[in-house]
């Protein structure tokens, strides 16, 4: 009994992963490689929906439906997707708002997204049923979300993950480009490469680093379409959109005194700390924003009813409904 008792009375020591720098580059460029799905398929063809699958062979295809499992992947991928600095607190926040703003205009039952829409019509695919899975990993979603978003409003108004976002891009334009044997391409692919190994510690110069990075990745995206380097262009191009991204949204906020802020902070002290109004006037919009989606995640969540599906002999959820044939599944 005492060794038990001093087993279960000794603190806690929580082990990270031990990975290697490889494994961590690795599990990096698989990340940016997840979130150019994303990017590529969620637009306004999709009604800004997350699309079920795209088909490589034998032709590109997309699979033009969604549910609510993909939906819940789309808004917390957007979400991941800032994290790992691949998108701009701004663009997120657009894309977050499309999205919703879609799924709003899709038909429900008792709160409840059914199992699948035509993410071009959005209109439900029949059966018109719903999935306890289903439901509970987007109501999961929107729980993440909400407190991301949250999250959000208290990080540095200028998130220093934008440098990572570049970096991990650039990790997989050089896998693309594994086989090129072009002087010239290779000659700049290294350059971008050198430039990105000490980010700008002051703040301050994010911007110029930034518009210098934006134009040697452009000059690299043209080389890599000169020399016919599909896989390796397509990325460039991606990298090149990635930097003026930042540029032209995040680098709003590289000021010594905006910097030391967080977004909320920025749009109630900014101003006594020497920020410029713009940025002010900025980060204030964005906190508006960010609690606005918030808020709407919440509403969305709490409108799904789970009682229906709660099977009270068994103290489980059933499967899902049938709201066709308004049947409930064991």
């Amino acid at each position: 009994a005492p060794l038990t008792a001093w087993c279960v009375s000794r603190p806690i020591v929580r082990r990270g992963p031990s990975l290697s720098d490889a494994h961590r580059n690795l599990l990096r460029k698989l990340a940016c490689r997840t979130w150019y799905f994303f990017e590529t398929f969620v637009s306004a063809k999709e009604n800004w929906l997350p699309p079920d699958n795209f088909q490589e062979v034998p032709q590109p295809m997309i699979a033009t439906r969604t549910s609510p499992t993909n939906l819940s992947f789309g808004l917390t991928t957007c979400l991941a997707a800032w994290d790992f600095g691949y998108i701009s607190t701004e663009r997120m926040l657009e894309r977050l708002e499309r999205m919703l703003d879609a799924m709003e205009r899709l038909d429900r039952y008792r709160g409840h997204f059914f199992n699948w829409y035509d993410t071009r019509t959005l209109k439900p695919l029949p059966p018109r049923y719903v999935s306890s899975v289903d439901s509970g990993n987007l109501a999961a979603g929107l729980v993440t979300l909400r407190s991301g978003l949250l999250e959000v409003c208290d990080t540095p108004a200028y998130g220093a993950q934008l440098w990572n976002g570049i970096r991990d891009t650039l990790m997989v334009v050089a896998e693309e480009a594994a086989g090129a044997t072009s002087p010239d391409f290779i000659a700049l692919l290294r350059e971008t490469e050198l430039v990105l190994v000490v980010a700008p510690s002051d703040p301050s110069e994010a911007g110029d680093y930034l518009a210098s990075l934006e134009k040697l990745t452009l000059r690299l995206a043209e080389r890599a379409t000169a020399e016919g380097i599909d896989g390796a262009s397509l990325w460039c191009r991606f990298l090149f959109q990635l930097c003026r991204d930042h540029l032209e949204r995040s680098s709003r906020f590289a000021t010594p005194q905006g910097v030391r802020l967080t977004l909320r902070q920025l749009a109630r002290d900014g101003a006594e700390e020497g920020a410029t109004p713009e940025a002010v006037q900025l980060a204030s919009d964005l906190v508006k924003r960010a609690e606005a989606l918030a808020e709407r995640c919440s509403e969305m969540r709490r409108a799904m009813e789970f009682g229906f599906l709660y099977n009270h002999d068994r103290e489980l959820l059933h499967i899902g409904f049938d709201a066709d044939a308004r049947r409930l599944d064991p």
